[in-house]
């Protein structure tokens, strides 16, 4: 294509006919005649639903990984800016409890996808507090605009009916529960709505991508016993000997023997009457239910973003773990750091911002500042770490910064939202 011909567009189309219209995001090849569909043949089985997610977030495996996300993720920290505001909030950070409120972001973001918060202002200070989310007894709805603008959310949640009024004087089994369903409205200035891996507008839960395996794991996991024991524990009962062959148990007879010689091998002796004999017949061959579980758990580690290495060397030699968690262009600390940014932009832009426009520091940054060393599996300073979290720091007052930043109005913030269910819940 010439240079002209580009500047005055006359270049034609290399990959469609003249007045032709395509659709966009269908298959035209001419490949496959009679394909199938992945949803129609093999659908999941597991439904992709928050509920399953937290019962999945409990296997031993997937907690470990999602322990160890949090704990690297939320590591040595400390806050750099406005030496008066970084004093600030230096104090309203431990009121927040700020190093709680980052592990519940990460889990809540892994497990859930996403996650809401009721923020609200009491004597120019912001708090804050996880609103009851399970999309099931307690479920919320955003709003939009015609222009598909948040403008709100509405909270169905459960309440009792009973108030706990003179709880004080009143014995154990006098207090009681009755739950009644309730629709609470909140502004979008009401909540922080943090979307993990956000894509179209919607979080994307971690978790919820290794469902089936964690499903197929513990089924497995529950057939070993039960295929050990088969194999090695089937007792043939014969009834009947040269002398008197026809005689036969009856139904009642059987299933008295077999209640007898099931748990054989806890008695120390087993008596049957003239004719009848016992043994242990020998164990078929074992399938290899480990080795299955070994692969299923890889690909709980792949969906989870998390290399083998970090909890087994197994899989690789020491050079390949190393490029694999720590490597800064394709190891894991790339995820780890996803993890610290995401927190960081939600901590500075709704908690912070609005904090130091109340109290008079408008126009004054704080940032909060990760060790990225510590999200190395072997960090090359280890004996200076202060621990996993490092005493909140000030630095000087930055002369540059402007106090001209437009104020935040934010006295439509209401307590609203109803924040009972069965995660950690902040309140400060």
């Amino acid at each position: 294509m010439s240079f002209l011909n580009r500047i005055f567009g006359r270049a034609r189309l290399k990959n469609a006919e003249p007045n032709t219209v395509e659709e966009v995001g269908q298959d035209t090849s001419d490949t496959v005649r009679h394909g199938i569909d992945l949803v129609d043949t093999v659908p999941f089985k597991v439904n992709r639903t928050i509920k399953n997610c937290r019962f999945a977030s409990k296997d031993p495996q997937v907690k470990g990984i999602l322990t160890d996300n949090i704990t690297k993720s939320n590591s040595e920290w400390h806050l750099e800016g406005d030496s008066g505001a970084v004093e600030y909030l230096e104090k309203r950070c431990k009121e927040w409890n700020l190093n709680q409120m980052i592990d519940d972001y990460i889990f809540k973001g892994q497990v859930d996808g996403e996650f809401f918060q009721n923020i609200w202002i009491v004597d120019n200070k912001v708090h804050v507090r996880f609103l009851a989310f399970d999309a099931e007894n307690y479920r919320i709805k955003r709003i939009y605009d015609e222009f598909g603008e948040v403008v709100g959310y509405k909270q169905l949640t459960l309440r009792n009916q009973y108030t706990n009024k003179g709880w004080l004087s009143k014995k154990f089994d006098e207090l009681r529960e009755s739950l009644e369903e309730l629709t609470v409205t909140l502004q979008k200035g009401d909540v922080i709505n943090g979307k993990y891996l956000e894509r179209n507008g919607k979080g994307q839960s971690i978790v919820m991508d290794v469902l089936e395996d964690v499903y197929y794991k513990r089924t497995m996991k529950a057939q070993l016993p039960a295929t050990v024991h088969k194999n090695a524990n089937i007792v043939q009962v014969t009834m009947g000997n040269d002398l008197d062959s026809t005689k036969r148990l009856t139904q009642e007879d059987r299933d008295e023997a077999i209640r007898i010689v099931s748990d054989y091998h806890t008695k120390g002796a087993l008596i049957f009457p003239y004719g009848v004999s016992a043994e242990v017949l020998k164990g078929g061959t074992l399938p290899d239910i480990p080795s299955y579980l070994k692969y299923i758990e890889s690909c709980i580690y792949v969906g989870l973003n998390t290399p083998e290495a970090v909890f087994t060397s197994d899989s690789s030699n020491r050079a390949t773990a190393d490029i694999q968690l720590d490597s800064p262009t394709t190891g894991r600390v790339l995820f780890l750091q996803y993890n610290q940014e995401w927190v960081k932009k939600i901590i500075e832009d709704e908690l912070f911002r609005l904090e130091l426009d109340l109290n008079g520091f408008e126009g004054k940054e704080v940032k909060i500042v990760f060790n990225q060393e510590q999200l190395k599996t072997n960090p090359d300073n280890q004996e200076d770490s202060e621990g996993n979290h490092k005493q909140i720091s000030k630095k000087g007052d930055d002369s540059n910064s402007s106090d001209n930043s437009a104020f935040s109005d934010s006295s439509n913030r209401n307590k609203n939202g109803v924040g009972k269910d069965g995660n950690s819940q902040s309140d400060t």
